[in-house]
């Protein structure tokens, strides 16, 4: 290729597409079917999420009882994001560039669209504080946390995904409740796991039956009906930390009816997209005779709402 503006210049163009065509088809599950994407506007974002949650209306007699609402200022800075290319000039001379555009670019793309990903999964292995002081996953979320009184749980312990503990992990989570006393309608509609339980998962979400189990040890006794069959998305993620034992691996029941109130959210002050330093007359190409283009994106991942998930570890 001779090197000139006019070529450097239509070149980064096409990159530019490849990379948006790349961008786009890469799945991005936990984004998409387990998290909130909120759009920023600035560069610390304040969120309100109410402290005293109420259940339910009341009978109006006489003159109207007033909620107090008090609001949290739980805060998400937006963080800067980047992947670079490095690309010698003579590359480009001797019309190398191919390797760019049939691998590097596509890559690029790929790291980009799964950023979110990792950065949701990273909520879920590190479990940050959330709004109401606690981690997102707690034995001691408040009943009350305007008065910072009582003490309910989304996190359970020793049980290994199955038909009996799902049940045990879905009666937990519609059971917690607001400062009024009401269960606050939670209702668990996904299944998340790491790898190693994706076929306990799927088995859970999808079998029309399972293998019956008899002296603690399943076998081909006879077969009971999956009552669970057909209620259940399963997301398997390979940035969720994993034990690689069924028996002893995290997974997650999430209520995610709603896109706009989940556990995590992804906050996106600036989408991804490729930038370039192709410029000939730039003196640091001009001095290293090699080009750059990279991705650059702005956001942060945060917890959202503690009450619509449950987290269960294995044995």
């Amino acid at each position: 290729m001779v090197i000139n503006q006019a070529n450097l210049d239509a070149m980064f163009q096409s990159f530019s597409t490849m990379f948006t065509e790349a961008y786009m088809g890469t799945p991005g599950p936990l984004l998409e079917q387990v998290g909130t994407r909120i759009p920023s506007n600035t560069r610390d974002q304040r969120y309100p999420f109410m402290q005293t949650i109420s259940g339910a209306f009341r009978q109006w007699t006489g003159a109207r009882v007033i909620n107090n609402v008090v609001v949290d200022g739980f805060v998400v800075t937006n963080i800067k994001w980047e992947d670079t290319l490095s690309i010698e000039r003579t590359d480009l001379e001797d019309d190398q560039y191919s390797i760019y555009a049939s691998m590097l670019i596509p890559n690029l793309a790929r790291n980009a669209r799964i950023l979110p990903d990792q950065q949701i999964a990273n909520i879920f292995n590190s479990n940050p504080i959330c709004y109401d002081s606690r981690t997102l996953f707690a034995t001691n979320h408040y009943l009350d946390p305007q008065a910072k009184t009582g003490a309910q749980s989304n996190s359970l312990a020793t049980k290994p995904l199955n038909a009996v503990n799902v049940a045990l992990a879905q009666a937990a989570l519609m059971t917690l409740k607001g400062p009024d006393g009401i269960p606050l309608g939670s209702y668990g509609t996904t299944i998340l796991v790491p790898p190693s339980l994706q076929f306990a998962a799927l088995t859970v979400a999808n079998a029309s039956f399972y293998p019956e189990g008899k002296n603690g040890v399943s076998g081909t006794f006879g077969s009971q009906s999956n009552v669970w069959a057909g209620q259940f998305n399963v997301v398997v993620s390979e940035y969720l930390t994993d034990s690689g034992d069924p028996t002893t691996a995290v997974w997650y029941l999430l209520d995610n009816r709603s896109a706009s109130l989940r556990a995590a959210l992804w906050q996106e002050r600036e989408a991804p997209q490729l930038v370039s330093l192709v410029d000939p007359a730039s003196s640091t190409v001009f001095f290293e005779d090699r080009y750059y283009m990279g991705g650059r994106a702005r956001g942060a991942a945060a917890p959202g709402l503690w009450f619509k998930a449950i987290k269960v570890s294995g044995a």
